[in-house]
């Protein structure tokens, strides 16, 4: 009778605990977020029940990288700044992320390309990215992520920092984050000050 290689049963495993911690945060909110036309909009898993929050937004201004905790509190990046609002569109208050430091030490701010706010509401994870060209190091795209709290900024340091992106929340205290060979996907709890290297795809040949 054939057998499963145990790398395969490995491979499998990680990849349906992946599945379920990229899931609840959109599902547990009965709606998923997204962007139309520089706009945020919701829509219920199956694709029906299309619904406009903001309308406001144009290629000049528009938003980016929407998310929802499970009580639908959405948070969006729109310019510099991080907006939280409910599913109505009314905004419930702003945050300009402080400059995060890179892998080469150095300060990044600008645009929060990944935003996520987490399960419970609570916490906002952001990323910064920047292609660099510092003189002890190699040109390359660097990036950092952060967290602040929700309802009013909150200095990062004390969440922990990481030199990752994409930050996906598991739990409300612990994110995915993602980087490139060798180091692809992380786990980080907040409060601590590195991340965890879990796995990458050449681990799963």
């Amino acid at each position: 009778m054939p057998t499963t290689a145990p790398h395969r049963l490995r491979r499998a495993a990680a990849l349906a605990g992946l599945t379920l911690a990229l899931v609840p945060a959109a599902a547990s909110a009965d709606s998923i977020a997204f962007l139309k036309d520089h706009n945020v909009w919701l829509a219920q898993p199956d694709g029906t029940g299309l619904h406009q929050v903001t309308s406001d937004g144009s290629h000049e201004r528009q938003y980016y990288s929407p998310s929802q905790a499970d009580d639908g509190t959405i948070a969006v990046a729109r310019g510099e700044k991080i907006l939280r609002m409910t599913q109505n569109g009314t905004v419930l208050n702003e945050l300009d992320p402080p400059a995060l430091t890179n892998s080469v030490s150095h300060p990044m701010d600008g645009v929060p390309v990944d935003v996520e706010i987490s399960p419970d509401g609570s916490k906002i994870a952001y990323s910064f990215v920047s292609y660099t060209c510092p003189p002890a190091a190699s040109c390359s795209t660097r990036y950092a992520t952060g967290y602040t709290a929700a309802d009013r900024l909150t200095p990062p340091g004390p969440s922990g920092t990481t030199f990752f992106h994409n930050p996906s929340w598991v739990t409300s205290s612990r994110t995915l984050q993602f980087g490139g060979y060798g180091s692809q996907v992380n786990i980080h709890d907040v409060g601590t000050p590195e991340a965890r290297h879990w796995f990458d795809d050449g681990d799963y040949p």
